[in-house]
C-alpha cells in the first residue's frame, strides 16, 4: 500500500471516530453471523444469533441456553469486548485509530488490526470450535 504524501489527519481522523467504527463493526459482526449461519449443515442442532440493544451487541450460540458468547460494548473512547465460553470470561480492549498508512484501524495492545482481523480474533473460537 501506498503512504499518501498529503492525508488531512485531521479530517480522516475524526471520520475514524470511535462511534462510527463501532456502527461498522456492528454491521459486520452481524453479516458475519449470517454468513455462518448460512455454512451450518442440516443436521447440526445449533444455530448463531445476533441481538442488539441501545448499549451494545451480542453474538451467541442457540443451544437452547446462551453458554458461549461474544459481547461488544462501546465504553468511553474505546469498544470493549467481552468473551465467554462456558466458565471462562475475557475482555478485550479495542481503540480506534488513524494508522501511519492513513488507515482507520483497531488497536488492540499496541498492536494494529484490520476489522476482519479483530472480528476473527474475537469470533473464531464461536463459529468454529471443535471443528
Amino acid at each position: 500500500m501506498t503512504i499518501p504524501e498529503k492525508l488531512n489527519w485531521v479530517s480522516a481522523r475524526f471520520h475514524c471516530s470511535t462511534r462510527k467504527v463501532y456502527e461498522k463493526l456492528k454491521d459486520d459482526v452481524e453479516q458475519d453471523v449470517k454468513e455462518r449461519n448460512s455454512l451450518r449443515s442440516p443436521e447440526d442442532r445449533y444455530h448463531f444469533e445476533f441481538t442488539n440493544n441501545t448499549s451494545s451487541f451480542l453474538v451467541f450460540v442457540e443451544r437452547g441456553r446462551p453458554d458461549r458468547f461474544v459481547k461488544f460494548r462501546l465504553e468511553d473512547h474505546q469498544i470493549e469486548i467481552e468473551r465467554g465460553f462456558a466458565s471462562d470470561t475475557s475482555v478485550i480492549v479495542a481503540k480506534v485509530t488513524l494508522n501511519n498508512e492513513g488507515r482507520c484501524v483497531f488497536k488492540i495492545e499496541e498492536k494494529e488490526h484490520e476489522s476482519w482481523q479483530l472480528r476473527k480474533m474475537v469470533l473464531e473460537d464461536l463459529f468454529f470450535v471443535g471443528d
